[in-house]
């Protein structure tokens, strides 16, 4: 970032905190490696950074068990489960009203195809991600 406001500043923004995102899918996918959750978590250093990039190198089958933990954890179906319920009592409290019904339709619509967008580029990216360490794993 050009002017940080502190140590955290990436993470206290989205536009931020896209970016990291996407700088560590970019690292994982060139060197072979999966951060676990603590590793994503952690302020390293970029010295302390490398090193632990070169750790998970040399241990194919950790970046395999923190990529399996991730997987397991999913995309957070719950919180997807709760917009659909709050909707779905939106629509029977405002079912007098169809331009309102409509709106709240067209809402449910976006949100869950949006949802699941989100979960079919983590899915690909989950996969091309296993394939890349099994690689790398074969290659040592």
């Amino acid at each position: 970032m050009a002017d940080p406001k502190g140590p955290e500043a990436v993470r206290n923004s989205f536009s931020g905190l896209r970016r990291f995102n996407a700088f560590i899918d970019e690292v994982q996918l060139e060197f072979g490696v999966c951060f676990s959750m603590k590793d994503l978590e952690a302020n390293y250093s970029l010295p302390r950074f490398e090193a632990r990039v070169r750790e998970l190198e040399r241990s194919p089958r950790g970046s395999l068990a923190s990529l399996e933990n991730q997987v397991r954890a999913g995309p957070g179906w719950g919180v997807l489960v709760i917009v659909d319920v709050l909707l779905v009592i939106a629509a029977i409290s405002l079912r007098g009203s169809v331009p309102l019904l409509s709106a709240i339709g067209a809402i449910a619509c976006a949100a869950n195809a949006g949802f699941l967008e989100f979960y079919r580029r983590g899915r690909k990216y989950q996969h091309r991600l296993s394939d890349r360490i099994r690689s790398h794993e074969a290659s040592s």
